[in-house]
């Protein structure tokens, strides 16, 4: 079943949570670095989260979601893909700061910007859908919707940390619906996005009307003990 917070998503077997003018807002302060400032067109909202600002999504305060986008997940009513051997489970979010990893790793977890979107599977298989609604776009012309996306899925911690070797612990798709029109680029898999490093995906299309939805939806099918999943520097912009 797909859970749903403010955005339609004309799917079967939805539950509404409550309307997005109750969820409690969240101000995440920015970490030591100096803000990165814009470059290029963007008709994205809150594209690399440097707002710092998140709503949760219920009142269990375990699943922020960046302001301007909407978020839903699969839980364990969903059905099981192959091989999957547990069910869906309720993912674990969080807009974070450069103060929230280590020095060391500050390089690696931020591709730019004080601030990215952490999701986190909680030991459980998770599949999530981020989406944000865009308007101005110009019918006929030609866009590029662009996240970059970091894969943390760790399979042990010891003798010494080693990544998920299967490539279905991490996949990623990117769509752009415009009322019964869709452009996807299809699910993408562990051997288009090595873990430990972000990799930029991509997905053009030209746009039959000037609003639609674009979205992101990232998914792994195994219970990992770390299976964490970085997003940042999001873009829609003309080719």
């Amino acid at each position: 079943m797909l859970k749903h917070l403010s955005q339609p998503v004309h799917r079967p077997e939805r539950r509404e949570a409550p309307p997005l003018r109750t969820a409690e807002t969240v101000l995440v302060p920015p970490g030591p670095e100096p803000a990165r400032p814009k470059s290029g067109p963007n008709l994205l909202i809150n594209a690399s989260f440097e707002s710092g600002q998140a709503y949760f999504y219920d009142d269990t305060r375990e699943r922020a979601v960046p302001m301007g986008w909407a978020l839903t997940f699969h839980d364990a009513n969903t059905q099981a893909l192959p091989r999957q051997a547990a069910p869906f489970g309720r993912p674990i979010t969080a807009l974070i700061n450069s103060h929230s990893v280590a020095a060391a790793d500050r390089g690696r977890v931020f591709a730019g910007g004080v601030f990215c979107w952490k999701l986190a599977g909680g030991s459980s298989p998770v599949w999530v859908r981020l989406t944000q609604t865009v308007a101005g776009l110009e019918p006929g012309r030609r866009y590029r919707f662009s996240v970059n996306l970091l894969p943390d899925v760790i399979a042990r911690t010891h003798p010494q940390i080693a990544y998920a070797a299967d490539p279905l612990s991490v996949e990623a798709l990117q769509t752009a619906t415009f009322g019964e029109q869709a452009f996807a680029s299809g699910w993408k898999a562990g051997g288009d996005m090595p873990p430990g490093r972000y990799t930029r995906l991509a997905l053009d299309f030209t746009a039959p009307g000037p609003r639609g939805e674009v979205a992101l939806e990232i998914r792994g099918r195994w219970a990992l003990p770390l299976g964490a999943w970085y997003i940042d520097e999001l873009s829609l912009a003309p080719v």
